[in-house]
């Protein structure tokens, strides 16, 4: 019955969101992300803590501008995926691509919850490039198959990897073997491998490293930023070299953290579009 609910529930949103112009869904999707700051209070703090930990140099009121910008932020991302077809997405740094697909060996691209990372798929579609892309799985069944049938609908070659106990690394091995091009967002918490992150210890997802390390795949970094329009500009780094020790194991280990910190430049260029809502540092 919960789940009828929640899917009715998304039906209703998708219909009434979809009957305004595009400025209007904007500023309804920047009124909700408001509303869940001031609303939700655990979480508000969370955003406060984590943004200070990042810059603890700044004011309280800096910080309350970040965190507000944020949840704007993830209400005009959570809304845009209802109209995702339609969002206008430009790729920079293509030839990047182009140069570690000569390589021969599939791409993983490290990525991260930057402006609305749903947009990475249609750049490389848009592009005329095949994109394998991880994502977590939705509770709601029903859902969870909308969410991920928008997804694959923004572009042909676009394919979800749905994140499982341990079908997504049967899936992801056999990606790889075929040398596909591969998307992680590595940027949340996971108990992999113990990081430095904005000069604070955590823990991060081991698996670009590991995935990078055991098929000498090359890592890209790929990341969206917003612009004032609304419009999405997605940037490809370039190949990042991986620590080689001949130690599997420690250069895991060490290539995790060479990531994280790679993470860290878009999230200190664009403060204002990171995911700073979720427990990044816990212990």
């Amino acid at each position: 019955m919960e789940q009828k609910l929640e899917l009715f529930l998304f039906y209703i949103i998708k219909f009434i969101i979809l009957l305004f112009p595009v400025k209007i869904r904007y500023k309804i999707a920047e009124g909700v992300g408001v509303l869940a700051y001031k609303l939700i209070k655990n979480r508000r703090k969370i955003t406060h803590k984590n943004i200070k930990i990042a810059f603890p140099s700044i004011s309280d009121e800096e910080v309350k501008r970040i965190a507000i910008s944020s949840y704007k932020n993830i209400g005009k991302t959570f809304f845009e995926l209802l109209w995702l077809k339609e969002l206008k997405v430009e790729l920079k740094g293509k030839e990047k691509l182009e140069k570690a697909i000569k390589k021969d060996k599939g791409i993983i691209f490290l990525s991260l919850h930057l402006d609305n990372w749903e947009v990475l798929g249609k750049a490389m579609s848009t592009n005329g490039f095949s994109i394998s892309a991880v994502a977590k799985k939705q509770k709601n069944e029903k859902i969870n198959k909308i969410i991920n049938d928008i997804r694959e609908g923004a572009g042909e070659g676009i394919k979800v990897i749905q994140k499982g106990k341990n079908t997504s690394s049967r899936e992801l091995i056999k990606a790889l073997k075929s040398k596909a091009i591969i998307g992680l967002i590595s940027d949340q918490y996971m108990e992999d491998v113990e990081v430095d992150f904005f000069g604070k210890k955590t823990y991060a997802p081991a698996g670009a490293a590991t995935f990078g390390v055991r098929f000498g795949i090359p890592v890209l970094m790929m990341y969206s930023v917003r612009n004032a329009d609304n419009s999405h500009t997605v940037f490809i780094e370039d190949e990042i070299e991986l620590l080689k020790t001949g130690d599997k194991k420690e250069d895991i280990i060490k290539n995790t953290q060479l990531f994280m910190k790679e993470i860290e430049k878009p999230i200190q260029k664009y403060p204002e579009q990171w995911f700073w809502q979720h427990k990044r540092w816990r212990n």
